[in-house]
């Protein structure tokens, strides 16, 4: 998943320092984050074309190739529990005082013994140019009126909002694009949707 491509692309560098010429393939919608990452040569979405190379190896691999140990994570901080002994030797207290997940993890982050912030959490926001998104519409022939993404995958059928086509035909009739957005396995969905509200 893209977790997982987050947490092992570091190993690109390593690669790289060790003289290979690296070409990471990841998921099309990492591939504008990890062209930023220092060490690949070449950043590829899976489903392009691949350039000629003579090793493969999947990043999950990386670790054990390199000999990854925990002698060789030097902080490695957590929060004391039963199951972390020998694990951590940076050891936090005060676990069950933070009700919220990114709470745990700011403390996890911050120095020993650093205050949290006393005021609410400030949402996290993405801001991309406006040049580079119209760049990216235009590249995708995707218009450049006001949009709305529609997400009609789900775990489970008996999970699934049925009214995604409806919805997409009412937005369209107030002059928004529909994007429908999700994996392979959303492709009949998203044909249904675009069958019934339209291809705009």
């Amino acid at each position: 998943g893209f977790g997982d491509t987050i947490q092992f692309c570091r190993y690109a560098k390593n690669l790289a320092e060790a003289g290979a010429r690296v070409i990471l393939e990841v998921q099309p919608a990492l591939k504008s984050l990890l062209s930023r990452l220092v060490g690949p040569a070449q950043v590829v979405a899976q489903g392009e074309a691949l350039p000629a190379f003579e090793l493969h190896c999947p990043l999950l691999s990386l670790p054990l190739a390199f000999r990854t140990t925990l002698a060789g994570i030097p902080e490695r901080v957590g929060f004391f529990g039963e199951a972390r002994f020998g694990l951590i030797n940076r050891m936090r207290w005060g676990e069950k005082a933070l009700p919220r997940f990114i709470g745990k993890n700011a403390a996890l982050a911050l120095p020993a013994g650093a205050p949290l912030p006393s005021e609410e959490w400030p949402v996290p926001q993405l801001v991309v140019p406006p040049e580079e998104i119209a760049r990216w519409r235009q590249a995708n022939g995707l218009g450049s009126g006001p949009a709305v993404a529609l997400a009609p995958g789900s775990v489970g059928a008996s999970k699934r909002w049925t009214y995604y086509p409806q919805a997409a035909r009412l937005l369209i009739e107030r002059g928004l694009d529909v994007w429908v957005v999700g994996g392979p396995g959303e492709k009949a969905l998203a044909e249904e949707i675009v069958a019934v509200g339209g291809s705009k």
